[in-house]
């Protein structure tokens, strides 16, 4: 292996965003979905700055619940949650909501992305948290679905 074929893969790294030494690391504040039993669900990096519209940012992140029977107190089917977070001071503030359907569509579980179209978030309320801090999503338990729990994270990489 060359110097200049070492210096070329680094710098190929470099300008791709790679990490390729120990002190090019970067920390990201993330908000991690899991089950009651710690199982990981999904992820998500807390965003910077709140979102301009919380009912239509794209940047959110959802899982969809295996029961698809679940309803919520007002009789219409959950297909799943979702969570919008970002920084706020010290901590991250978390958006979590219900996927369920929206006023004139079928009450159905919506889980693809064709008929995802015909759902509205529903919010269960928002908190802050520290890195290190959970949250558990005891409204999940009135639809007859164990709760998630929702913990914001640093991740090194």
């Amino acid at each position: 292996m060359s110097k200049a074929w070492l210096i070329g893969v680094v710098m190929a790294c470099a300008t791709l965003g790679i990490p390729v030494l120990a002190q090019d690391t970067r920390e990201y504040v993330m908000v991690e979905i899991k089950q009651v039993d710690g199982k990981l669900r999904g992820g998500y990096q807390a965003r910077d700055e709140k979102p301009e519209d919380l009912e239509r940012t794209s940047s959110v992140n959802m899982q969809f619940l295996q029961r698809r029977d679940a309803k919520d107190e007002k009789g219409r089917i959950v297909s799943g949650i979702g969570v919008v977070a970002w920084l706020e001071g010290d901590g991250v503030r978390v958006w979590p909501f219900s996927i369920v359907p929206r006023e004139g569509v079928p009450n159905a579980f919506y889980a693809s992305p064709q008929g995802i179209v015909n759902t509205r978030r529903e919010p269960l309320g928002e908190s802050v948290l520290k890195v290190g801090e959970t949250r558990r999503l005891t409204e999940m338990q009135q639809w007859g679905v164990e709760p998630f729990v929702l913990e914001v994270v640093r991740i090194t990489r």
